[in-house]
């Protein structure tokens, strides 16, 4: 509606203006915003904005390219964790040395490390070792005499044959072959065959019974194997010629001991690994995989070969096993195969006196000094 007002006076500036007036407004906002705006509804479908996705090219790019960047960065971190893994490895060496030592101050006997590759994880491992007769002793006593059985051929009935086990260690009284006349001596025996007890299987009988020798080192029963971080190998750093005599031998051992003696010290000196009788693969001969050697080796002691006797190892080196393999390296020992040392080892050796970290172990505290 438009009403035109016209005022009487020519004074009014207003004079001849006309207003015009508007409906009131609709009691529904969205009424008035349909009168001044178009519908989107009527707009023709080219007007509208459109929403485009990715082709397949752009998503096959930005796959490349993440490929390429993760290609870069894969070596450069590998770069990176390695240096730490071989840092957490002499941790974990400096720790299990540690144990073994304790072991050995506790016991007032031999005990150690040794160091193998595992065929089941094709990792390298570190177990708990002690004289073989001790392997079972997991009392909190340090194994004196009154710890261990004297041998009887009858149980507390008086008619039961007492039967014995493999590992089992009796002392008995024996005639010393060193006096003159002949003495009775105590001396212990370490059970070789299952057997039932009679007068003749009495020690020293060697179809049942073995000398207690400290040479003889297996694995501690109850004490798990500590693994490396993966892809860190280790080798102990080997003196196999004390005396200075002979051709080289093998420098650095895969599968190798390093002991300490009841006061704790170092220590340099043979040993015997033994070829067990009685099927267990947790001795110290299954776990380092001697009886995969080819025979008759895979039945033989180690170490107790006189033509290449093996001594208790001074150190270790930890190395990245990538680039020791691609350098041409393997993973055989020489001197636990009774064989003289090949060009080939000779090589493997330089480069470990090159790129690996030598640990050295202190002789008497046993903890680890890093070599030049």
């Amino acid at each position: 509606m438009t009403a035109t007002v016209r005022a009487g006076s020519s004074a009014n500036p207003l004079a001849g203006a006309v207003v015009q007036a508007f409906p009131p407004p609709s009691s529904s906002p969205s009424s008035l915003h349909r009168s001044v705006a178009p519908s989107l509804s009527s707009l023709p479908p080219s007007s509208l904005p459109l929403r485009r996705g990715f082709t397949l090219t752009e998503i096959l790019i930005v796959i490349a390219l993440i490929v390429l960047v993760i290609a870069l960065a894969v070596p450069a971190l590998s770069f990176i964790t390695g240096n730490r893994s071989v840092d957490a490895g002499e941790n974990l060496v400096s720790a299990m040395l540690s144990r073994a030592r304790g072991e050995a101050l506790r016991t007032h006997r031999v005990a150690g490390v040794a160091f193998f590759r595992d065929p089941a994880t094709e990792r390298t491992a570190m177990a708990i070792v002690v004289p073989a007769a001790d392997r079972s002793n997991a009392s909190t006593e340090p194994p004196g005499l009154e710890q261990y059985k004297g041998w009887k051929e009858k149980q507390e009935d008086g008619t039961t044959a007492v039967e014995y086990f493999v590992g089992d260690v009796v002392i008995h009284l024996v005639n010393d072959p060193d006096t003159t006349p002949a003495k009775k001596t105590t001396q212990l025996f370490v059970c070789k065959d299952r057997h039932n007890s009679t007068a003749h299987t009495a020690p020293p009988n060697a179809s049942y019974w073995g000398s207690l020798d400290d040479d003889e080192i297996d694995t501690f029963v109850g004490y798990d194997y500590q693994y490396l971080p993966s892809g860190i190998g280790a080798q102990t750093i080997n003196d196999p010629n004390p005396t200075n005599v002979g051709a080289p031998r093998d420098r650095y051992l895969r599968s190798g001991l390093v002991l300490f003696d009841g006061d704790g010290n170092l220590m340099h000196r043979q040993y015997t690994i033994t070829a067990p009788t009685d099927g267990d693969t947790t001795h110290l001969f299954s776990v380092m995989g001697f009886h995969l050697r080819n025979a008759p080796l895979n039945a033989q002691h180690v170490g107790a070969n006189v033509n290449f006797p093996t001594y208790s190892q001074m150190g270790v080196v930890l190395y990245d096993e990538e680039q020791f393999r691609a350098a041409g390296g393997s993973q055989e020992d020489p001197l636990n195969e009774n064989a003289a040392i090949t060009q080939a080892e000779q090589n493997e050796e330089k480069w470990l006196d090159g790129y690996s970290l030598s640990l050295m172990v202190n002789r008497y505290n046993g903890t680890l000094v890093r070599g030049e």
